[in-house]
């Protein structure tokens, strides 16, 4: 919804989140002994696409994501943030840099991992500036990259 850590409208958010059409629900479940006190998992669904994300609010403003559709994450949010999962292709950390280097956004952190050679590549990328939508999208038409989004940076 875009809203700060501080803004007042958080308040009534389940409010303006029923005029808006959004439709949610809150289900209590177990996410293990050594969760933080204030982690939930959320899960989001448009059209055929259906997305789980693990955090907490840590205080003060501050997030951490743990967990993004099953790929264990560390994003503190501090930064803008790329996920992508893609196909693990020879090149591909290159042609994306290189995506985001056209659009002036400098890489801060680049974390790759996958679970098998040959397998899909999980890539979270923080960078300096906010990338816009049409780097998220010419990332996504690139033909190894299964799908790709961004989270904007979090700050109190």
């Amino acid at each position: 919804m875009g809203f700060r850590p501080d803004d007042e409208r958080l308040r009534t958010a389940l409010d303006i989140m029923e005029r808006e059409g959004l439709d949610y629900q809150f289900e209590k479940t177990s996410l293990g002994d050594d969760a933080h006190p204030n982690t939930v998992r959320i899960t989001l669904e448009r059209g055929e696409r259906t997305a789980q994300m693990v955090g907490a609010s840590l205080g003060a403003g501050r997030v951490l994501v743990t967990q993004i559709d099953g790929y264990p994450v560390e994003i503190p949010g501090n930064l803008h943030t790329i996920v992508l999962v893609a196909e693990d292709v020879k090149g591909s950390i290159a042609r994306i840099a290189g995506l985001l280097a056209d659009a002036s956004c400098n890489i801060a952190t680049l974390r790759l991992s996958r679970k098998e050679r040959g397998g899909d590549a999980f890539m979270v990328i923080e960078v300096d500036e906010a990338p816009d939508e049409t780097v998220r999208d010419a990332i996504r038409a690139l033909s190894w990259v299964k799908w790709a989004f961004r989270l904007d940076k979090v700050s109190a």
